[in-house]
């Protein structure tokens, strides 16, 4: 079996943390595996662990992102927008609520709809142009779910809404990076904190 590489791992962590910044990856796993193919290594313990990309991609924004100058324009739009969505439960999540967000980041907010069909039919009504995909999550018990990802311009910036299930009032994705609960912010935290 091969040595794990400090240099290679180091660089393979260094090369996801500049996908993830730079082109929106919203998911370590597919950031890693495009880097992994890129490489050629089939060998998981070739590569570096959760920890390691983290340390990577804080070092990478501190470098290349030391002052987002627009994330308080950000923020206020995002606030501005979970307001309007508010009957779908909106909750920001991801690098916009530790700042780490760069300026052309895509910012992330989770809704709770009765219907994803419902929302949709609710955007058209608005004149709110949308791309609809889906990303795969996971939650608790290790559970995998695919999860309907609306994506929309407003005010400038781009926005992944993150459709997940309204019955599910607790249930939230874990970030692969921390391997604990995404946080999210209510309309009222948003409102205090920003």
């Amino acid at each position: 079996m091969k040595k794990r590489s400090p240099e290679l791992r180091s660089a393979i962590a260094n090369d996801v943390a500049k996908l993830i910044s730079e082109q929106g990856y919203s998911h370590y796993n597919q950031a890693l595996k495009k880097v992994a193919q890129r490489y050629q290594i089939k060998n998981q313990e070739l590569l570096p662990d959760k920890q390691e990309i983290k340390i990577a991609l804080q070092q990478y924004q501190q470098l290349f992102k030391p002052n987002n100058e627009t994330l308080p324009i950000q923020r206020q739009i995002t606030l501005n927008l979970i307001t309007f969505l508010s009957p779908f439960k909106a909750q920001p999540t991801g690098l916009i609520l530790d700042g780490s967000l760069g300026a052309h980041d895509v910012i992330q907010i989770f809704l709770k709809p009765e219907y994803t069909e419902q929302f949709l039919i609710w955007l058209l009504n608005q004149n709110i142009p949308y791309h609809e995909s889906a990303a795969v999550f996971l939650f608790a018990k290790a559970k995998k779910k695919e999860r309907p990802v609306i994506q929309i311009h407003y005010q400038g910036f781009d926005f992944d809404l993150i459709i997940l299930d309204s019955a599910m009032h607790y249930e939230y994705p874990i970030d692969p990076m921390t391997t604990k609960r995404m946080p999210a912010l209510s309309l009222s935290k948003a409102k205090q904190s920003w």
